[in-house]
């Protein structure tokens, strides 16, 4: 008797735990949200996981969501020699990996987060804008704000909320220092002109 009782304990138990893994409320998750994907201002299609990158003669414009739902998640620009990962293209919200470069993105969703994510860095904001640029080379990134306010959330530290532009040096020692933007002028300047408007 005792070791049925056991092996069923078991079985529930695991039962429990699988569902869990795969969302099923009744086992205590948010239920199952599908991934969408991306699709690029040229046609191509992106899955959930793969890398999109541009190179020196290239940006592109990515739709995040249903292709053709016009309730999109987000939208988001990519500039030249930029390579990012869709980590997470779903209802629950979107996230990708900046691995180098610079984007622009707008959140359409109110209630889920849009997050761009570095090495040791998180920024994301509901239902606003911002662009992130990852200087790889110099380990700091530049978290931009441009419609609503971002969350930023760096390794090692207690997460804040800015409105205003910041830069944080990831590395030790960890900085996080107060940035101008100014989107018509500088070298980023013609790409601002193109996402932004």
């Amino acid at each position: 008797m005792n070791k049925r009782l056991a092996a069923i304990f078991g079985v529930l138990i695991a039962i429990l735990l699988i569902g869990q893994r795969f969302g099923f409320v009744w086992a205590g998750g948010t239920g199952y949200a599908p991934e969408f994907g991306a699709i690029s201002d040229r046609g191509v299609r992106y899955a959930r996981g793969e890398t999109v990158a541009t190179d020196a003669n290239e940006r592109t414009a990515l739709r995040i969501g249903t292709p053709g739902d016009i309730a999109a998640l987000a939208d988001m620009w990519l500039d030249q020699n930029t390579t990012v990962i869709l980590e997470s293209t779903n209802d629950n919200g979107v996230t990708v990996r900046l691995v180098r470069g610079r984007l622009y993105a707008v959140a359409h969703d109110p209630s889920d987060p849009l997050s761009v994510t570095t090495n040791f860095t998180r920024s994301e904001t509901v239902g606003g804008a911002l662009s992130v640029v990852n200087y790889d080379f110099r380990e700091t990134v530049s978290i931009i704000p441009t419609r609503g306010s971002a969350t930023v959330r760096i390794r090692g530290m207690d997460a804040f909320e800015t409105e205003k532009p910041v830069d944080v040096h990831e590395t030790q020692p960890v900085s996080v220092t107060d940035a101008s933007f100014e989107p018509n002028a500088g070298a980023a300047a013609d790409f601002y002109k193109w996402a932004i408007e």
